[in-house]
């Protein structure tokens, strides 16, 4: 229904991109006989669904070409998205370098605050670094013309969201924090804990997404790790492809 409504690509990309890393979370120590039903489900089944989803991009991305620029070519637009991502941030920091702005972190936490705010506003509650940060998101988002004849916006890493917070040592401490946290879950998918696997894979959600902008300043995102966090029990699978429930 979302991507109905929203033509959102993204999202289905990040369908693709979990069913196959989930793949191969499960194909990991299975026995021989269950790891060839695996795959053989995974050819049978996954992949072309995998395939339908791809063509449903595709169509979308010709849909939904924006109507402040020339149409281009699928392959193209593929390009474009990836190469507009440097010229985007650097005329977003010098709108921040020129302002003086800085967040202190509240970007970095901004999904999180989202939430803990829309209650705050209702007793009169105001943070202005939480303003602050909202008002540098929305003007990622004004268009900026890139290629001749197209205009682009958002697109400005998850760098820029460390920058914003605490400048180069942001981006340092970011990213370390960051890499520290994938490089956690993703040693202990290898223990079949499958709120691990669960949680691997929404964290992978904002790695795919990490060339557009850090994920976690969308409440949305944020309240899904605590609905995740809530509602898938500790449960270890076993090379039989059997499971064990701890609580």
């Amino acid at each position: 229904m979302y991507c109905t409504i929203t033509f959102g690509r993204i999202i289905i990309v990040n369908t693709i991109v979990s069913l196959i890393i989930g793949t191969l979370i499960m194909g990991l120590s299975l026995e021989k006989e269950v790891k060839r039903k695996l795959i053989r489900t995974f050819i049978k089944y996954i992949l072309p669904f995998c395939v339908i989803l791809f063509v449903v991009i595709y169509n979308i991305s010709n849909m939904r070409q924006s109507e402040k620029s020339d149409p281009i070519l699928f392959g193209e637009q593929f390009y474009s998205y990836l190469t507009v991502v440097i010229l985007l941030m650097d005329n977003n920091l010098a709108y921040i370098d020129n302002n003086q702005y800085s967040t202190y972190g509240v970007i970095f936490l901004k999904g999180i605050l989202n939430f803990l705010m829309a209650f705050g506003r209702k007793f009169g509650i105001r943070f202005p670094l939480f303003e602050q940060a909202s008002s540098i998101i929305i003007h990622t988002e004004e268009y900026v013309p890139v290629f001749p004849g197209r205009v682009y916006n958002a697109f400005v890493s998850i760098f820029f969201a460390f920058y914003v917070d605490f400048r180069e040592f942001g981006v340092f401490l970011g990213s370390a924090f960051y890499g520290w946290i994938m490089c956690k879950y993703f040693k202990e998918i290898h223990t079949k804990n499958i709120k691990a696997i669960a949680i691997y894979l929404w964290l992978m959600q904002s790695l795919v997404k990490s060339f557009f902008r850090w994920e976690f300043v969308r409440m949305d995102y944020c309240l899904a790790f605590i609905w995740l966090m809530i509602w898938i029990r500790k449960k270890y699978i076993l090379s039989d492809n059997t499971q064990i429930d701890i609580g």
